[in-house]
Order: C-alpha cells, then structure tokens, then sequence
C-alpha cells in the first residue's frame, strides 16, 4: 500500500511547512491511514499525497487530521501507543479543526478530507456531539461546494475520479455511517454519477476510459463501488406498517441483495485462495463485504421477529415470520464463520462496522443456547465466543463497541 514517493524527507527543515511531527513518525502514520483506514483512498490519492508531503505542498489541516487517525488505528502496535495515551493525536486533531474551521464559509475539497477524518476521530473516541458537528459541516461544505452537480460524470482525469470518490465518501457516510442524510443528492443525479474507479487502477493512476455509473449493472472490480451499491439496497426503508406490505417489499429485498451477491466479481470472495494472497488491507475488504450482505439479512429479517423486536406474531403471516427467523439465524452463523476465519490472520484493525456486526449476530444467536439440541446450543455458544473476541479487539478502537464487550461476557458453560 505505500505505492508513489516516500514520504520520509516530508517536513525537514527546508520544508516550507512544518507541523511539529517528526518527518519518520509522519510517514508510519501516513502508510497506517493508507492500509487501515477505510475511507482513505477515496479521500486521497495515495502517489499524490505523498509526493506533496516531499515537496511541503499538502494542505496542513490534512496532514494533521491524517496522522490524527492514523494514530488510533492500531494503537497495541508498540512504540505509537503514546499518541494516543499521551494526547499527541488529541492534539493534532484540535489543531486541524481550527485550521479547516477557519476556512468554512469558503470550502475547498480539501476541507472536506479533514472534517471526514475528524468527524470519525471523535466518534472512535465516543466523543459524539463533536463527532456529529464535524459531520454537519462536512455535509454542509459539500452543498456549498455544490456536490455532486460540480463533479464531472464524463471526465476520467484523476482529479475529476478524486472529486468523484470524495463525493461518494460523503454518501457512503451518510448511509452506512448513520450520519444525517447529508449527501444532496438526487436520485437522477446519483444515477449519472460514475462508481469509484478499482483501487488498483486509482492507486496506480491508470484509470480505464469507460466510467461505469451508478445505474449500470456493469461490474468495475471496484470494492467501493460494491459498497455503495449494497448500501444503497440494504438502506432502502420498509416503513409500512401493515405486515402484508411490508412481507412483500422484505422479499423484494432480499431478492436484489442475493443478486447483487451473486454478481459480485471473484475477487471479492470469501475464500481460502483470496485470504492466502491478498495483502491485509484487502483482506478487510473482502471480510467487510461479505459481512455487510449477512448483516444485512440479519437485521431485514429480524424486523418481524416477535423476539427481537415489538412485533407480534400476526395471523396468516407465521410461516413466513418462522422463516425469516430462521434466515436471521442463518446469515447470523455466517458472519461468526467468518470471523472465525479470518481471527488467525486478521486479528486487529476491525472496523467499527465489523464489531457491531458481531455483536448482531450474537444477539440473534443468543436464545439458542438454551436449545434442546446439544448441538445447536454447542454451536451458539461457540460462535457467541468468538464474536465477543472480535468485539473486544474491535472494543479497543472504536468507544462505541466497547460499551458492548460486558454484554458478551457471560455464556453458559
């Protein structure tokens, strides 16, 4: 992942900016942000990045809001557990927010990188009204930099590709991350906006001349462009309240999920050849890919299970209520056969997402330790334990999923 110019010479001292990081400490945080943090590469362009941080050209509030997230994605990884101990990253991510806050009334797309990065800063810190105002801005600044009509559809620069995987971090954001719908955009619009480009070809900047929209059912090999589409089918609301209704639109659901599943380019498998030869960072994002299909399943299907919402059982629809627990069910042993897999190679540097997906999956699975079947119960309890150990290591990174480690401490012997 530490493709393009090293960033070792960054900020010496001919440097004509200096954010008082010593330049070895910038460049290990840079490759962390790269390899680990999930929405960097649609925020920057690896080579370019650090070809400005050699020549002191990178905007400062970037470079200390990068190494202010860098800094908490492995904090257990040796000699940089201080930064975060210490308030070394609470300290850049203060100095970041003044220099972008002062810049709000006239954005560029550099402000946006930052208030992306800090608004989730904050929120792996549980520090969540800074977390949600950081997030407000950046959903405002976007508007005020009139996205995604500003952004070309028909360019294939890589500029005009940057500008596109911003917008698309904003909108990935905004669904998939429980922030405000703040991603202005239309249907239509979204519709003739082209899905990032693969990482590959955006790391390497040779991006392919035919963009494939967010319309097509053409498949780019693109990681962010499969999450943008699952997210914009498993995000779709059932608000009906009557329960025929709303049977008919989880089938249609659950239809385009499995679809979009079963189109899913090779690459993206959950695999034992894709686990031995791909990097760790890639790794993640074949774990998360797969996980966000069954934790989608998971929670499409438990909406109208009496035992784990306020839904009663209804008259004519028990079969159908039956099955979808049992799908529930289903989709929440594949998420910890999953985890179970990748615990070996994989077994720091979980997303957030991950970690409450394993804490669904183990709240679906926990009435069946007391089942009658020692089998079932054996295999419940099993599971159980190792989403807690996902949960736990998820736990020291992100507050929110460590509120959820006492929850999983206790299962029968």
């Amino acid at each position: 992942m530490s493709s393009g110019v090293p960033a070792e010479r960054a900020f010496n001292e001919d440097s004509p900016m200096d954010i008082g990081i010593p330049a070895p400490l910038v460049s290990k945080l840079v490759d962390s942000y790269f390899s680990n943090f999930f929405y960097a590469t649609l925020l920057l362009h690896p080579p370019t990045f650090r070809e400005d941080l050699v020549t002191g050209s990178a905007t400062k509030h970037v470079v200390l809001g990068v190494c202010a997230v860098a800094s908490g994605l492995c904090p257990d990884s040796g000699q940089d557990a201080h930064l975060l101990n210490d308030g070394a990253s609470l300290e850049w991510a203060e100095k970041a927010q003044a220099l972008v806050f002062a810049h709000l009334a006239a954005p560029k797309e550099e402000n946006l990188v930052t208030l992306l990065n800090l608004t989730l800063f904050w929120y792996r810190l549980g520090q969540w009204q800074r977390s949600f105002l950081l997030g407000t801005n950046l959903f405002c600044a976007a508007r005020m930099l009139n996205f995604p009509d500003s952004v070309s559809s028909m360019d294939n620069t890589l500029p005009a590709e940057t500008s596109r995987r911003r917008f698309w971090a904003c909108y990935i954001l905004s669904r998939l991350g429980g922030m405000l719908d703040g991603s202005n955009a239309t249907v239509d619009a979204l519709a003739r906006m082209p899905l990032p480009q693969s990482e590959q070809e955006f790391g390497n900047g040779t991006l392919s001349e035919k963009l494939v929209k967010f319309e097509n059912s053409e498949r780019n090999g693109s990681f962010f462009a499969e999450v943008i589409r699952v997210g914009s089918i498993c995000f779709t609301q059932i608000a009906e309240l009557d329960i025929e209704e709303r049977l008919s639109n989880m089938q249609a659901l659950d239809i385009a999920l499995r679809k979009w599943r079963n189109g899913l380019p090779d690459m993206f498998a959950f695999n034992s050849t894709n686990l031995e030869h791909y990097q760790p960072s890639e790794v993640s994002q074949i774990l998360l890919i797969n996980i966000l299909f069954h934790q989608s399943l998971c929670v499409l299907h438990a909406s109208i299970i009496p035992l784990f919402t306020f839904c009663r059982i209804r008259p004519g629809c028990e079969d159908a209520q039956i099955r979808s627990a049992q799908t529930a069910f289903d989709h929440a042993q594949h998420i910890s056969s999953l985890l179970q897999k990748c615990m070996a190679s994989h077994s720091e540097g979980h997303s957030g997402f991950i970690g409450y997906s394993a804490y669904c999956s183990s709240a679906i699975q926990l009435p069946f330790l007391w089942c009658q079947s020692p089998d079932v119960a054996a295999k419940a309890t099993a599971n159980i334990k190792t989403n807690a150990q996902v949960i736990r290591r998820t736990g020291k990174h992100w507050k929110l999923i460590s509120g959820l480690v006492s929850s999983t401490q206790t299962t029968p012997s």
